[in-house]
């Protein structure tokens, strides 16, 4: 998960949560800090009103916090939701496509309509969770 901020903290929760391993990666620390506490907060609640499968403790263990984007080599899936800033997404996407497995999705949240984003990417790689039914995700 790339972005910690509360669209990226929110889809880590929930991965994690699901029994998936996620690694939230943000340059800001304090970020990423800020993200794992509030994560830790839900979580605690949805434990309280035993809405949860398993221990709060159990599913924010499957959280890793990172500093940078060097784990996209290793995961299977990646998940954007960094800030709306085109040519800070331009830079992210051009390191992940470069890092990353061939075969791993690289998929975006958010994306100012119409974006030269995605389309750099290649096709086979590319996927956009807000504009599934576009044709700019395609």
């Amino acid at each position: 998960m790339v972005g910690a901020g509360f669209m990226g903290s929110g889809i880590a929760q929930v991965s994690a949560q699901a029994g998936y391993q996620v690694h939230l990666m943000d340059i800001q620390t304090a970020v990423t800090d800020k993200a794992l506490e509030n994560i830790r907060l839900s979580l605690k609640k949805l434990d309280t009103k035993g809405l949860l499968k398993e221990s709060s403790e159990k599913v924010l263990d499957r959280i890793y916090p990172e500093k940078d984007l060097s784990k996209a080599s290793e995961v299977d899936w990646v998940i954007e939701a960094a800030l709306e800033e085109e040519a800070l997404k331009q830079a992210i996407f051009k390191e992940l496509d470069r890092i990353s497995k061939p075969e791993t999705p690289l998929a975006t949240i958010l994306l100012p309509s119409p974006s030269p984003v995605l389309p750099s990417i290649r096709t086979d790689r590319r996927g956009c969770w807000d504009c599934i039914s576009s044709d700019l995700c395609r």
